[in-house]
């Protein structure tokens, strides 16, 4: 494999990781998709994780070459693991998101499965914790916020109508 080709291999798994941020799944049913999607994903990422290994194996002999130019391959080989290391930690930042994601959808189910009015604390703390991992993207905060609405409004028995923003 060509460093261009590493490189692209690279640019396309950020660009797929990219679009996956703030889906983080509506319901418990949903998030055990995604994170069962987003497993493939990391074993395919895992994968080219062998092949920055074996590209900066190969750049090392290759800067003992005096024929060469160390400096422009240390060059690289320094850019491909700080792109690397910005990757994995990209993808278990997601990965992290997604088991909260999970939490709070099965304890949503479980306080739903009670049958229990949930205190407005516990909501605020979910809406708030959730929002955190939008990363500033208003479409993500609405989404969490509709969702924990919907799901409370549903507690309620439908006493209560979901605002125009959620519809």
């Amino acid at each position: 494999m060509s460093f261009r080709q590493l490189q692209d291999e690279l640019d396309e798994l950020q660009r797929q990781l990219d679009m996956r941020q703030g889906n983080y799944g509506n319901s418990l049913s949903s998030v055990q998709m995604i994170a069962e999607v987003f497993k493939k994903f990391v074993d395919a990422a895992d994968s080219v994780e062998v092949r920055v290994r074996e590209f900066m194996g190969t750049a090392d002999r290759m800067m003992k070459d005096p024929q060469l130019d160390s400096r422009r391959i240390r060059h690289e080989v320094d850019e491909t693991e700080r792109r690397w290391k910005t990757f994995y930690n990209s993808i278990r930042s997601y990965g992290a998101a997604l088991a909260d994601s999970a939490k709070f959808f099965e304890d949503w189910q479980a306080v739903r499965t009670v049958d229990i009015i949930i205190p407005p604390v516990f909501i605020v703390s979910h809406v708030l914790a959730f929002s955190a991992l939008c990363h500033n993207d208003s479409i993500c905060v609405t989404g969490i916020f509709c969702t924990v609405l919907s799901v409370f409004s549903k507690l309620l028995r439908g006493g209560r109508s979901v605002p125009k923003i959620c519809s």
